[in-house]
């Protein structure tokens, strides 16, 4: 089944079009609709499990709750996180919207920018992860 099909399914997404980004640890697949603009990431499986995705994806909804600027991500029809097929293998996956701007440079200095970014809005309400490893 094709990324457009399982969008079709699993978010109800009508005539997607799709364009990989060629992101170096995820695959993030840029989706135009008539009706939306969204970013699908598909979570590498062998560094990211399905524990650790809906980790990133509660510290998402905190940060989002918390009024932080972040990408929304949209909830298919099982919820926030999906399950889709690439290549003949299962991954984890979330449906963002769109974020308008520039892809910031993959380098150091970037990170540590976003590190500190986000403890600065986390650090007084210490979240914990909800699972075990």
């Amino acid at each position: 089944m094709t990324i457009e099909e399982q969008l079709k399914g699993k978010y109800g997404l009508s005539s997607p079009t799709c364009k990989n980004l060629n992101t170096p640890a995820n695959d993030v697949i840029e989706v135009k609709t008539d009706n939306g603009h969204y970013a699908l990431k598909l979570y590498n499986t062998a560094s990211r499990k399905v524990p650790d995705v809906q980790w990133e994806l509660d510290l998402t909804l905190h940060l989002i709750k918390d009024g932080a600027p972040v990408a929304r991500p949209v909830a298919g029809k099982d919820g926030y996180l999906q399950s889709f097929t690439m290549d003949g293998q299962e991954r984890a996956a979330v449906l963002f919207e769109w974020a308008a701007g520039e892809k910031p440079k993959a380098e150091h200095s970037t990170y540590v920018l976003l590190g500190k970014a986000a403890a600065l809005r986390i650090a007084p309400r210490k979240i914990r992860r909800r699972h075990t490893a």
